[in-house]
């Protein structure tokens, strides 16, 4: 700053010319930063270091069980195949990547490839897989699976999350007296993901179905929102005076152009209760597949209830409350909805108990979503439900279950076990 005014100026000060432009020293050479505040970190930051200390920072000799030294040659290869490390957001919840507790801001979505079978956070550097649990008052523990659909297309900051780096070993080596030597190493890479509660997470801009279920969550639990409405109303309001005013001089000047932006996209959906989930396998299917895509592909099914009738509407009605016409019916029906290719990437957020609006999007032709029948010979009694490929542009809406339709609530996710957990039963 004394370099800038002994120049002798009179003129009017531009103190961010100063301070951008100018070269100057700062005073500030040294400084603390309180180690409770939180560091933000950006998705490729945080991955790129997970990475590249993945295996900096372990032992080989240090993954085997004790004794080590006396296994064979097979029981080493064997144990250094696969390994693990996890590290915490805090520092006061265990080891941590940083001194300071860490910040992550990014959109939540599906999995934007084939391969991953988890939900993502993006940002402007990158994407990571992710597992995430969030509260439910039916369970004891209160976390389960993510389950609601409306977090899809949020941007949010992750306050509290766990790092999972995973290890992936292929070697030969004759003995533990060679862990030293690299040649004995064929292959090795990792694998890193996140694993947080949306308890944890706090919303920096929502989805439009995440404003329709806090708007439900607010109305269920007597909250006042009488204040929100009333801006909302009159936003609402403000908008469509200046919408009209738009229309009426576009009618005047493209009369064509407004006919077609006034069309609706009318589409069909159907209530379902999800009743169970099979785990994601690598299948050759061919459905709705043309040659370049034919192959092995990602595949899932469900099966489900169907607590209604088709319905119709003019738009997508999204997570929007349960109307009394989509739960019209006299029987309940059951269907097994299959996923594979694009549409498995809803695997992450259907699960067994929960409620989802099933919406066919570009079509007028109800008949998509009355599932094909098993064929069988006649005296024969089949115990099959029918089926219903799922195409990659239907939408799944997690929706709240209204009060007469609690009995249709089924046990929640089962226990989560273990690998060896379920080789010991």
């Amino acid at each position: 700053m004394e370099h800038v005014w002994r120049r002798g100026r009179r003129e009017q000060r531009d103190i961010y010319s100063e301070m951008l432009d100018e070269p100057h020293t700062c005073p500030l050479t040294q400084y603390r930063v309180d180690p409770a505040v939180h560091q933000y970190i950006s998705v490729s930051e945080l991955t790129e270091s997970l990475q590249s200390d993945c295996w900096s920072s372990v032992s080989l000799a240090s993954l085997l069980p004790p004794g080590g030294f006396s296994l064979t040659s097979s029981q080493i290869n064997s144990a250094l195949a696969w390994s693990y490390r996890t590290l915490t957001s805090d520092h006061q919840h265990g080891e941590t990547l940083r001194r300071r507790p860490l910040l992550l801001v990014g959109m939540l979505e599906l999995p934007s490839q084939t391969s991953e079978h988890t939900l993502q956070l993006r940002d402007g550097t990158a994407a990571v897989a992710c597992v995430v649990t969030e509260g439910s008052e039916e369970e004891e523990e209160g976390q389960r699976a993510a389950f609601n659909t409306a977090w899809i297309g949020c941007l949010v900051c992750v306050q509290h999350f766990t790092m999972v780096t995973e290890r992936f070993l292929q070697s030969d080596f004759p003995s533990f007296q060679h862990l030293d030597q690299d040649q004995f190493i064929t292959h090795k890479h990792c694998r890193v993901y996140l694993q947080f509660s949306l308890d944890h997470v706090h919303i920096l801009s929502p989805s439009v179905a995440m404003v329709t279920h806090l708007s439900q969550r607010g109305v269920e639990s007597g909250v006042d929102i009488t204040g929100r409405k009333q801006r909302e109303e009159e936003e609402e309001t403000e908008h469509s005076q200046t919408t009209q005013r738009k229309r009426r001089r576009q009618e005047k000047e493209e009369p064509d152009s407004v006919a077609r932006t006034t069309v609706s996209r009318p589409c069909f959906s159907m209530m379902i209760r999800v009743q169970q989930k099979e785990g994601m396998a690598w299948r050759n299917t061919g459905a709705g597949l043309n040659e370049e895509e034919a192959g092995l592909m990602p595949c899932f099914s469900v099966r489900a209830a169907v607590i209604g009738p088709v319905v119709n509407w003019r738009q997508d009605p999204k997570n929007g409350p349960m109307m009394d016409r989509e739960t019209e019916t006299e029987k309940e029906d059951k269907v097994m909805l299959v996923m594979s290719g694009v549409s498995a990437r809803w695997f992450p957020v259907l699960q067994p108990g929960c409620f989802y609006r099933v919406v066919t999007a570009n079509t007028q032709d109800p008949s998509v979503l009355i599932g094909c029948d098993v064929s069988g010979l006649s005296g024969v009694e089949l115990h099959a439900d029918s089926t219903l490929q799922v195409r990659s542009d239907w939408r799944f809406h997690t929706v709240t279950c209204p009060l007469p339709l609690h009995t249709y609530r089924q046990p929640l996710s089962p226990t989560v076990l273990s690998v060896s957990e379920v080789l010991d039963r």
